[in-house]
């Protein structure tokens, strides 16, 4: 039979049966004073409250678990938060401090037999207990609480410690510790390894935060916590817990890709720094000689300059929104990878360039250039990073709740109109789809045929159109 953790922590520490307190727990009741708190136990004790005056109006449908002390007081192992419940209901109660002379039901934990296992010696054996005792809290814990993530990874990280422990003292778990873990913690083996990753990988303060505070969700800390600590910390300062928090897996796996990008930047920058800071000293005449090396460099302020770039790229990237997102060769783009290099052959296979309402663009391999409408100012992104700010910008609008699908409105159709009227047309020669030539313009369709304003017959074909409202 497969080694079952809830019964090696059930019987553990027991006297076998037929022999004096043979492993049964004891029902008594218990003066509310002498039962003291375990000072072993990491569980939040919130909404205290709310449970005393449910036990005023029901009672306490559920006996602590104590331990006797060789002083004659009880220490807890399950039962905390009910206890500072029943304390707060006593010390209300108007014949305060007698009240705190009630009576509790309570189940004793009976006196343990030595374990098997455990190296010879009282020292081992009573820090054996010890151990047990604490393992038997959290099993208690884990099967009355609802946890947070952050309260489950503490907890799965205790279990391994306790396990080790008791290991080292000699007692015998077959097979893996990590699925002794996760039975004990009332968890999968799956999501033990995913509590790891975050618990060891997770660095940045904020987000970290976010997660043991609840904000940032298990998923998304998990995503965040594969990835380097300068792309966490870029997330962290540009997106914030309150966009991530929004994003789905596939959102985040983009956005982090985005930011990776700006932490191997920044890797860079500290390396060139690194390799110069004795050059640009000797470069000053008023230098002081330095002895460190990159000491003064500020990846933060690096991080915030970059980001400032970004911002203004991404706004003049708003004015050539037709040319890179309404176009219809998009349709045959199925992912990251298609899709940078749809851009690279379609705008950075020649050189070419033009104006904007803000400024100017230019096209080339290397990727697009943009700059203000004085042709100073010039950032160049490449074209893996044009097509990273395009999605990038998208999410950000999804995440935030700006765009859904009831803000798309009416749709570009295909066929034939049924309504007289003014159209916007995407229209082009027969080889359009295969060139992406296509041309967006306003035509007018007279129940039969296309037309310009002046009425002159359309001779290239229209492929979609949207109606244009009457005014």
């Amino acid at each position: 039979m497969a080694f079952d953790i809830t019964k090696a922590l059930g019987d553990i520490g027991r006297k076998p049966a037929g022999t004096e307190a043979e492993g049964r727990r004891e029902l008594r009741y218990i003066p509310l004073q002498k039962i003291d708190s375990n000072p072993k136990n990491f569980y939040s004790t919130d909404g205290i409250d709310e449970l005393a005056e449910n036990i005023r109006l029901i009672g306490l449908l559920e006996p602590l678990i104590v331990r006797e002390l060789p002083s004659g007081r009880y220490m807890l192992i399950s039962g905390h938060r009910r206890r500072l419940a029943l304390r707060k209901i006593a010390e209300g109660a108007e014949n305060y401090p007698d009240s705190m002379q009630e009576p509790v039901a309570c189940l004793v934990e009976p006196e343990g037999a030595p374990l098997p296992g455990i190296k010879p010696g009282a020292e081992n054996e009573l820090h054996a207990r010890q151990l047990a005792e604490e393992l038997k809290l959290i099993y208690a814990n884990a099967d009355t609480r609802i946890m947070s993530s952050a309260d489950t990874a503490r907890q799965v990280q205790r279990i391994r410690e306790l396990f080790t422990e008791l290991q080292g003292l000699g007692y015998k778990f077959p097979g893996k510790m990590r699925d002794h873990v996760a039975a004990a913690a009332k968890v999968s083996a799956t999501r033990v390894a995913r509590l790891d990753v975050i618990e060891k990988g997770l660095k940045e303060p904020a987000l970290r935060k976010a997660w043991k505070d609840g904000t940032l969700g298990e998923t998304s800390a998990y995503e965040i916590a594969r990835r380097s600590p300068e792309a966490q910390h870029a997330a962290a300062v540009f997106a914030g817990t309150d966009v991530l928090q929004k994003m789905t897996t596939e959102q985040i796996d983009v956005a982090m890709d985005h930011y990776e990008q700006h932490a191997e930047e920044v890797r860079k920058a500290r390396e060139a720094w690194n390799r110069n800071v004795g050059t640009m000293a000797k470069a000053t005449k008023d230098a002081e000689p330095k002895k460190s090396t990159g000491s003064d460099f500020s990846a933060d302020e690096y991080l915030k300059q970059r980001q400032r770039e970004d911002d203004t790229f991404a706004e003049r990237l708003d004015d050539l929104f037709d040319m890179f997102v309404k176009d219809k060769d998009w349709d045959y783009v199925t992912d990251r990878r298609e899709g940078i290099e749809f851009l690279k052959r379609k705008h950075g296979g020649c050189s070419h360039g033009g104006s904007t309402e803000t400024g100017f663009f230019d096209c080339s391999p290397k990727g697009l250039t943009l700059s203000d409408d004085d042709y100073e100012d010039a950032i160049t992104r490449t074209w893996t990073e044009v097509f990273d700010e395009l999605s990038l910008g998208a999410l950000r609008m999804v995440a935030r709740g700006k765009v859904s699908a009831a803000d798309t409105g009416t749709q570009w159709q295909t066929g034939t109109p049924t309504e007289v009227g003014d159209y916007a047309v995407v229209c082009g020669t027969p080889k359009a789809k295969t060139y992406g030539s296509f041309i967006k313009s306003f035509k007018r369709w007279n129940g039969e045929s296309w037309a310009d304003e002046r009425g002159v017959p359309l001779r290239l074909n229209v492929y979609e159109w949207i109606k244009l409202p009457e005014e």
